[in-house]
This record gives C-alpha cells, structure tokens and sequence, in this order.
C-alpha cells in the first residue's frame, strides 16, 4: 500500500479468490459480520446507501458507493484470513514499505536519478518529494503512524537485535526529518501529537520522564525545520497568514477555502441539522449559499475549485462532508467507529496502542482533510485496524486462530 495502490489492490484481490478455496467460508464471515468494528464500517458504509433517498446528485452519491466499497472488502478480507502468526508481519511489511518509500522521498529531494540505478522503479511525484502517493498529505500521515509505531518498540524494548534497533533508530530520525521536507502542515501536526500521545501510552506512569523526553525531540526537530527546511517555514508562515486573512474574510487561500467552507456550511447545517442534505448533495447545498451571500469574486472562486473537482468532491474535511450529507445521526455514525474501536478488548498491548493511535490521528485528521476519499489514506486506516481484530476460534479445528 505504501508504494503502489494498484497493485495492493491486485493482490487484495488474489486473496479474496484464494479466500474461496480456504475452507470454513460460511463460519468465518459469520463470525466477521458478529464482530463489532466490521459492524460499525458496515453501517458507515450503508448510511450513504440509504441516504441516498431524496438525494438530487445520484451520480456523486453511486460514486462514492462504489468508492468506499474498500471499508467493508478490507475488513471482510483480513477477518476471514487473517492468522496471529502474520499480524506482525503484515505491520511489519507496511513499515518497510514506508521506509523505502523514505529513501525514495529522499532521492527525490536530492535529485537522485533513480532510473539510472534502478529502472523498474517508476517515480510519478505529483507533490514535491512525494514519491508513490497522490499527495503530500495522504504521505505524510502514514509516515507519522509509521513513526509512532517505531518509536513504541524503541521505548518498550521490544528489538533485541542491535542491527535491527539501529535500523529502527536511523528510520525514526531520518522519518522525522522527512515529514518537514514535505508540503504538509497536517504532516508537521500529526509528527508532535502523535508522539506525544506514544510516550504518554508508554511511560503514563511517569509524567516528568514523558514530558522531559517529548519536549528533547519535538523541540528540537521543530527549531531545526524552521530554521533550515524552508518548506515548514513556508508552510506554518502561511497557515498564519491564511488564518488572518480569514478574520477580514478572504477564502482565497488554501487554508481560508477550508475555513470558508465551514463558514457557509454553516448555513446549510442550521437548515438540516439531524439528517443533512442526502448523499453527494453536500457541495452544491453550499456553493448555493456562497452565490447568496458571497460578495467577492476572488472568494467565490476559490470557493467552486472544490465544487469543480468531480464525483468525488469535497469539503476537505471528513467532519464537515458527514455533517452536512447526514447531519448529526452521520457524526454518531462516524464515532461510532471510534468507540467501537476504544471499546474493543484487545489483549495484545501493542495492537491496543496501535488502535488508540489510529483513533488519535483519525479524530485529528478529520477536521482539516480527509479520511476515507485519499484511497492511500483510507485503505492504511482500514487494512491496520483489521490487523488488531479479534479472530474467534473456528469450532472444527484444535488449531485456534486469535489475535
């Protein structure tokens, strides 16, 4: 997934036709559709079947049917096969792909000319040191989980190989520089707070040990990206000057997009508060109120590129998106999934950590992007936590599966 969506998806693909021939088919996706994560994606996923009743833009709404189908095959999928054996081999493999998806990052920002050396790697950066995935933002969110997860097995011990220990210790020093060598502003957030929130699961019990450490590392890697990556310079200048700009009312930046749309979905979620607008008639509720009240042309503008942007078009924020299509029941909805998740018993530590951690970053994520619409994003969310579901024990067999 890291490295190539395609063929993660050729692959999950193989999987499901092997599925078919593993025996105990019915027992096992029995036991899948009783667990109560897979539920809650599965009533995610049909709120927008159902809202699609009275919806004007069924072809958005089909879309994104057809889009977000991955929540329930992922999950479905992972149950079904999953074993405890490979959990961490899996986690493992996601690591590694970040890893050399880093080192690509890196060749990018060094103008490395990786066909030289390696012709069967095929570099499409659309965003600027970038090197597999639509965007910066969809990157530099799987790498902050991807050093969250390195730094939890550093702190616990758990690498008792010292090539390997210093392995993960080159990868979380040189992941950490990477994230501000990259366009992302969420990237820069999501590095600090999820630290944090890793050292607080870890040393809980130590509150001066955990603040001393976070304050050592983020410190310092924030005073040095300000002074010597010019793209978070860049990119926190910016967010300032954006926000300011807000305050007299201009939207016509990429952060004043976001927050003028909150400003005038405002207006459309005071008019449908419960059950929202229907599915995939969200952006053209608001774009109505915007050719109401929105005087500036700049602003107007700036306000249809995302109406413009197709099917999939968005407010650029999972809250606002579910807020405006389903109105409040949407964001019970939505939560849902995360108490489903903070509920859930999970025996193993790490997995558990690994639950807490992507329902952090969820809750961060949702408000200024994306979850579910970056396929990058969406399908890492839902392959991890499929990976900390508990198997149930099938009954013909003594060899009992359980994570």
């Amino acid at each position: 997934m890291p490295i190539s969506n395609k063929i993660a998806t050729n692959i999950l693909i193989g999987v499901a036709i092997f599925t078919l021939f593993g025996g105990n088919l019915r027992e096992k996706f029995s036991n899948a559709i009783q667990d109560k994560i897979i539920i809650s994606f599965f009533l995610f996923y049909m709120m927008y079947f159902i809202w699609l009743i009275g919806s004007e833009h069924t072809l958005n709404a089909f879309f994104k049917l057809k889009e977000f189908k991955y929540i329930i095959e992922i999950s479905l999928i992972i149950y079904i096969v999953l074993q405890k054996e490979f959990v961490y081999k899996i986690l493992g493999g996601f690591i590694s792909g970040m890893l050399f998806s880093e080192i690509m990052s890196y060749c990018l920002f060094f103008d490395i000319p990786i066909s030289l050396y390696f012709p069967f790697i095929t570099l499409k950066p659309v965003h600027t040191n970038v090197p597999f995935m639509g965007n910066h933002t969809a990157y530099t969110i799987c790498l902050s989980i991807s050093i969250s997860i390195i730094l939890y097995k550093l702190l616990t011990h758990q690498v008792k190989n010292k090539y390997l220990f210093f392995t993960y210790l080159l990868f979380f020093t040189t992941a950490s520089v990477n994230i501000f060598i990259i366009y992302s502003r969420l990237g820069y957030i999501l590095y600090g707070i999820n630290i944090l929130f890793t050292l607080i699961f870890v040393y809980r019990k130590q509150f001066l040990k955990t603040i001393f450490i976070f304050t050592m590392i983020t410190s310092t890697t924030y005073t040095l990206a300000f002074y010597y990556s010019p793209f978070f310079k860049d990119r926190t200048l910016a967010a300032m000057n954006d926000f300011k700009s807000s305050l007299n009312a201009s939207y016509n930046s990429p952060g004043g997009i976001r927050i003028g749309y909150y400003v005038y979905a405002w207006e459309v979620i005071k008019e449908h508060p419960i059950f929202g607008v229907g599915t995939g008639d969200h952006i053209s509720e608001v774009i109505k109120v915007v050719d109401q009240q929105e005087t500036s042309l700049a602003n107007k503008e700036a306000l249809y590129i995302n109406y413009k942007s197709g099917y999939n078009a968005s407010f650029d924020s999972e809250y606002l998106d579910i807020l405006v299509q389903f109105g409040i029941i949407g964001l019970i909805v939505f939560f849902n999934i995360l108490f489903q998740i903070r509920s859930y018993e999970q025996n193993d530590r790490q997995l558990k950590f690994l639950q807490y951690l992507l329902i952090l970053t969820m809750c961060i994520i949702a408000g200024p992007s994306l979850i579910f619409i970056p396929a990058e994003v969406g399908k890492t969310f839902i392959l991890l936590l499929s990976l900390t579901l508990a198997i149930k024990p099938l009954n013909f067999t003594s060899a009992q599966r359980s994570t």
